[in-house]
């Protein structure tokens, strides 16, 4: 990296930055939060808790995400666990649903979560089915989960990452060319989008992630900003709008250490 570009980021991304996405609603409580924290790092004081997770030799945590209070857990058997902060107590349990056309072992396991808020969660398998949660604060036990979309692997291929919020689901499949990128309106629950090649070199892996849980992923996504999203590959990276006109709007291909821009 460049010292032109190194000071570019620092400026652009610098923590009281206005371009720094806040987890508070005013600068006066991310200043107390962040200080905070570096107290407590520089004293070396913390306090922990066991999240209490499955009893099983074979099962294992694929996604974790955290909202407010709130963490989701997702894990190799299609299942969703909620905890709730501080104490990591288990709220609910969200089982996935079984449907025929199952391949691999391991096509059922969750590709990713998105906690919209406390009462609501979306999540994702990697055979492409996509399943809403609605929690009942009041009382979890009728906590109901229904899956908004069955998934087809032989025609779509493998679901590898999926994130997002309330206005946009975005899931990254390993496919047939020109097709890595899927777009979901959140309200509406329908695709918007089908498009792009950042995963086109990467199908085969994709497939295999079906049956070898350790097998590395493909790729991983994330939200940068509102309406932006950025994926990654271990050649490629790319950055998405998925706002007004989905499209990719600036891409990265690194080939054995370089860097090329497009």
């Amino acid at each position: 990296m460049t010292p032109d570009l190194n000071s570019q980021l620092l400026r652009e991304f610098h923590v009281w930055s206005p371009h720094r996405r806040r987890r508070f609603p005013s600068w006066q409580q991310e200043f107390i939060s962040l200080h905070c924290t570096a107290s407590n790092f520089r004293v070396g004081r913390c306090l922990h808790t066991h999240v209490p997770t499955p009893a099983s030799s074979i099962l294992r945590c694929r996604r974790l995400t955290i909202f407010d209070r709130h963490l989701a857990a997702g894990f190799s058997d299609g299942s969703v666990r909620l905890y709730d902060f501080p104490v990591a107590s288990h709220i609910t349990h969200h089982a996935f649903h079984p449907h025929s056309d199952r391949l691999g072992q391991f096509s059922t396991a969750i590709a990713g979560i998105i906690l919209l808020n406390q009462r609501r969660i979306v999540f994702a398998s990697q055979d492409g089915d996509i399943t809403v949660a609605n929690v009942d604060e009041d009382n979890f036990s009728k906590a109901v989960s229904l899956r908004t979309r069955a998934g087809n692997l032989m025609e779509n291929g493998t679901l590898v990452d999926f994130a997002g919020d309330e206005r946009r689901w975005v899931g990254l499949l390993a496919s047939m060319s020109g097709w890595s990128w899927w777009v979901w309106d959140g309200e509406t629950e329908q695709k918007v989008y089908a498009g792009g090649l950042l995963t086109d070199v990467d199908s085969v892996v994709g497939w295999h992630m079906l049956a070898d849980i350790i097998f590395p992923s493909v790729a991983r996504i994330g939200v940068a900003a509102a309406g932006m999203v950025v994926g990654c590959t271990e050649s490629c990276m790319q950055a998405m709008r998925v706002e007004g006109m989905v499209e990719v709007t600036a891409g990265v291909e690194l080939w054995w250490g370089q860097r090329r821009t497009h």
